[in-house]
């Protein structure tokens, strides 16, 4: 089910594809905003205080970005259909245009981002992509 931003972002899409095809009168225009909104983006993202991660679907990429310069790194945590397998990804750098990133052999079925504190690190809930 798609967030808020993405709803937003679907919106803004059916709007700028209405105008042009206004413009355009052309129904060619009309059947490719169909497609477009109601096809599910390929990339989900999960965020926690100070940084997020994200998970695309078509390729297996993950990346986790820490967005702030607080001192606390962020990691993300991707879990696999085995359910005994599953990949931590850390930023640790802090806040830069660097993220961690990598690619997976496999599908992940959810994850969910952290942030390094002490005592408990808090997590967003799990996403499943």
């Amino acid at each position: 089910m798609p967030n808020q931003r993405e709803k937003a972002r679907i919106r803004r899409i059916a709007a700028v594809t209405a105008g042009v095809t206004a413009l355009l009168g052309g129904s060619l225009v009309t059947a490719a905003a169909a497609s477009a909104t109601m096809t599910p983006a390929s990339t989900t993202k999960a965020y926690v205080g100070g940084g997020h991660a994200a998970y695309n679907t078509a390729n297996h990429h993950a990346w986790v970005c820490d967005d702030k310069s607080d001192g606390h790194s962020v990691y993300g945590v991707y879990y696999f259909a085995d359910g005994g397998t599953q990949y931590t990804l850390s930023d640790k750098d802090g806040h830069n245009s660097n993220c961690a990133d990598a690619y997976f052999d496999k599908s992940a079925t959810s994850y969910k981002v952290c942030l390094s504190k002490a005592g408990i690190d808090p997590c967003s809930g799990r996403v499943y992509p």
